[in-house]
């Protein structure tokens, strides 16, 4: 149990970047995110199963003791490196929502990074049967409520504003539409083409009028 708060206390911590470390934890801090990296890596090019501690612990150049010592065993790294990959990609979103482009730029940009998420980390998902219990879901849904969903109304309101989509049809609906894609879009069994079709499904349904993008 202790290390489910202590998993829950970081992955909050990270998303809040809290800036006030001292030198000890600053180190500790870079220590576990380049161990974090190199699991990323080596887990997507060569699956969870076949990678070891020691092969994260050699490319992340720390010692297996201080990969356990962080993390406490290779199923909660697992699970570390989940939240660290949903972090990453929802900052590069939020940013990109920031920026001056069009609801359209922004769109194909998006679907391209949710291509580009789904070929690279949609098999670590279905190789780890840790994704579906019911603390991790927990969290999921946590960051779902208070990211996810402020990102995609904030982006639902861009759209309306330039006349792409139908402001006749309230948020929260149009939210819930997309809700019945998303389930669909984190099986990694389908193509590339097929994860686009359903994005843009989402967004603009069947008739395609005036939605050319």
């Amino acid at each position: 149990m202790k290390y489910r708060v202590d998993l829950f206390h970081n992955f909050y911590y990270a998303i809040n970047e809290v800036t006030t470390m001292n030198g000890f934890e600053l180190r500790k801090q870079k220590k576990m995110d380049s161990i974090l990296r190199a699991a990323k890596e080596l887990f997507s090019q060569k699956g969870i199963k076949a990678v070891t501690i020691a092969e994260i612990a050699k490319k992340a150049q720390v010692s297996p003791v201080s990969i356990y010592n962080f993390f406490g065993s290779k199923d909660n790294l697992v699970k570390e490196v989940f939240f660290s990959i949903m972090d990453e990609q929802m900052k590069d979103y939020e940013k990109l929502l920031e920026s001056d482009l069009s609801f359209k730029e922004k769109f194909k940009k998006m679907v391209l990074m949710k291509l580009d998420a789904v070929e690279q980390f949609g098999p670590l998902i279905v190789q780890s049967p840790i994704w579906n219990e019911p603390f991790i879901r927990n969290i999921i849904n946590h960051f779902y409520d208070t990211r996810t969903i402020p990102f995609m109304k904030k982006f639902i309101e861009q759209g309306k504003k330039e006349g792409i989509v139908n402001p006749d049809v309230s948020t929260e609906s149009i939210i819930l539409y997309v809700e019945m894609f998303k389930s669909l879009l984190d099986k990694p069994i389908i193509s590339k083409q097929q994860a686009y079709d359903l994005i843009h499904l989402s967004f603009f349904g069947i008739l395609g009028k005036n939605t050319s993008m």
